[in-house]
């Protein structure tokens, strides 16, 4: 008897539940530093933009967060002419482990991506390329855009191996905005699966 439900992966928790396993390709950019820090990063899935722009300013005047990015993947204007979307909010100073696991629990962003950090490399990943299906190699979601720099002062010291990064995908200046840049040149950048959405 053939069921039909693909691969399939059953978490043995209460309640037992039967996930669909990812097969969906790509490559995504962790928010660890080299010297063991974290910069900030959050994932919004099918939100209205002046959420994300609301959560940045937040994070800006309490967080001292400087220059930030948002980024999206998707983006339509709903009925009324709103842009709802899927965006990501990237700030660059950088933060202990306990402490931006916190400041990132605060964000109106996805529930899943808060807990991100229990998977792949215990922190936090972004997308930045396509989503390629698995079997056929056809690409299924393009590449993550840069949306706009959302320019402001921080005292706080950044990752310059992140700030290099984003200037280079997204063809931007961006560390004129900043004072205190450490010396790192590299970022972590995996390949993982994913599902669609």
């Amino acid at each position: 008897m053939k069921l039909g439900w693909g691969r399939r992966l059953l978490v043995l928790r209460s309640p037992i539940r039967v996930y669909p396993l990812p097969t969906l390709l790509t490559r995504g950019i962790t928010n660890h530093t080299r010297d063991n820090f974290f910069v900030f990063f959050a994932d919004y899935d099918n939100v209205e933009y002046a959420v994300v722009r609301e959560d940045a300013d937040f994070y800006q005047k309490n967080f001292d967060m400087g220059t930030m990015l948002t980024r999206f993947s998707k983006e339509e204007k709903n009925d009324v002419g709103v842009a709802v979307g899927n965006y990501h909010l990237i700030g660059f100073p950088k933060f202990t482990f306990p402490a931006i696991k916190e400041i990132i629990n605060i964000a109106r962003c996805d529930e899943h991506f808060k807990v991100g950090y229990k998977y792949q490399q215990r922190c936090w990943v972004l997308r930045v390329a396509e989503k390629i299906d698995e079997k056929t190699g056809e690409v299924v979601r393009p590449y993550t855009k840069l949306k706009e720099v959302l320019p402001a002062p921080t005292n706080r010291a950044v990752s310059r191996a992140h700030i290099i990064f984003f200037e280079g995908i997204d063809h931007i200046k961006l560390l004129q905005y900043f004072m205190l840049p450490d010396k790192s040149l590299g970022v972590e950048v995996i390949d993982y699966e994913t599902k669609e959405g």
